[in-house]
């Protein structure tokens, strides 16, 4: 739980401790509510504090887990602050890229490979955000059949722009999504989601690039955050309008046996919750802001059936889709709760506890993604994710958690 940096009443911060007791809401002499996280940040908290609550879940995709990051809470609340940051003080994205590349040169015996990918979800449409660099120019085609490299669920193209980049193709198992009508050059960044016979997650027409220093990290991500989709509202003169997600795939071979590992990280700056009154939005602004407390409340939903063990309705929405092959089966979440502390906002702030209160119940499952040693240029056969999460012991920050809220 991270408190926005404005007015926090004095007894809420030196309490912050002592008040999270129950797992359940309750009302304790003194009127306040008492819930139950892994850790609370106050407003002065460094970006390196939070950063190393995280820092187990990035170790563990590089031991072969799907592993998501996600700041989830009201507009202005210091999402983007706390994922994305900035040069000099970066965020989770940055810290994190920094310790896999660190990672996969210090392990002895095992070489690794990370690639990348960055996608934005506006209107419930996809987009690239990193069409148009230097590196890996898009080469038009249509390679339904083509190579495609699994990821834990997720499929990302080995090669720039495979697909046709107009319209949604219907997925094996019938689902599709409609397009609206976009600009041809909207459209060449447009990203088609897609599903096999076994219900694993297609990315069509996403481009993957290689990350083998620092400075290609930076080069990508700054890239990426440019194109993002913002925009001004009452609350919050830089609001984004979109669920940005960094895809990040760490692939490892050990020298000696050959067994191969196989880590997806998501790290997700999903858009903020928006009261359209307070905000002021109409039009465009409106519309986006729909579509946004759409998506948050159905993953809201899914962690509410994944917490009783339920099939969760990931297709209801483009962010769920996305967020799949991390929520469920053996992978690992840590979301990052940011509210806002001002009492005109103190309905939003409840939501937005709540909401983590919800992820925090969800039961882990210990598995990971290491395979028996492989013939040269074969695959790891994919995993299988259930549609639902097998009980066990409560959530927490260690390496065996499944869902944890900061």
């Amino acid at each position: 739980l991270l408190l926005c940096p404005n007015e926090i009443p004095e007894i809420l911060l030196g309490r912050a401790s002592s008040i999270l007791k129950s797992l359940k809401s309750t009302t304790n002499a003194e009127g306040f509510k008492c819930f139950i996280f892994d850790k609370v940040f106050g407003p002065d908290a460094q970006q390196q504090a939070v950063y190393r609550e995280v820092d187990d879940s990035i170790i563990s995709c590089v031991d072969g887990f799907n592993v998501c990051i996600m700041a989830y809470g009201q507009t202005g609340s210091g999402k983007t602050h706390t994922m994305v940051g900035s040069a000099q003080d970066p965020g989770v994205n940055r810290r994190a890229i920094k310790r896999l590349l660190q990672l996969s040169k210090s392990r002895k015996h095992w070489t690794y490979q990370l690639s990348m990918s960055m996608l934005e979800v506006y209107q419930e449409e996809v987009f690239d955000l990193l069409v148009g660099g230097a590196v890996d120019k898009p080469s038009g085609g249509d390679c339904v059949n083509g190579d495609l490299r699994s990821v834990h669920g997720l499929d990302l193209s080995t090669q720039s722009r495979q697909f046709s980049p107009t319209g949604f193709m219907t997925s094996t198992s019938g689902n599709s999504f409609a397009q609206p009508r976009l600009s041809q050059q909207r459209r060449l960044s447009m990203v088609r989601l897609l599903s096999t016979r076994e219900d694993e997650l297609v990315l069509q027409n996403l481009i993957e690039k290689t990350v083998e220093s620092e400075e290609d990290m930076l080069q990508l991500l700054e890239l990426g955050e440019k194109r993002r989709s913002t925009g001004a509202t009452r609350l919050n003169t830089n609001s984004s309008r979109s669920h940005m997600l960094l895809l990040l795939r760490v692939t490892g071979e050990h020298t000696v046996n050959k067994t191969q590992s196989r880590g997806t990280l998501i790290l997700a700056d999903l858009a903020g919750s928006e009261n359209v009154g307070k905000s002021g939005s109409v039009g465009r602004r409106f519309q986006e802001a729909t579509c946004i407390n759409k998506s948050l409340s159905c993953l809201a939903r899914v962690f509410d059936s994944l917490r009783k063990r339920l099939k969760p309705a990931y297709r209801e929405t483009k962010l769920t889709y996305l967020l799949k092959p991390t929520l469920g089966g053996d992978a690992k979440c840590l979301v990052l709760v940011n509210v806002r502390s001002e009492p005109e906002n103190l309905d939003e702030t409840l939501r937005a506890i709540q909401f983590g209160q919800g992820a925090l119940q969800v039961a882990p499952w210990k598995s990971s993604n290491l395979g028996a040693p492989q013939t040269v240029g074969s695959r790891c056969p994919r995993p299988r994710f259930p549609s639902h999460v097998i009980s066990g012991s409560k959530a927490c920050v260690r390496s065996h958690a499944k869902t944890s809220v900061l």
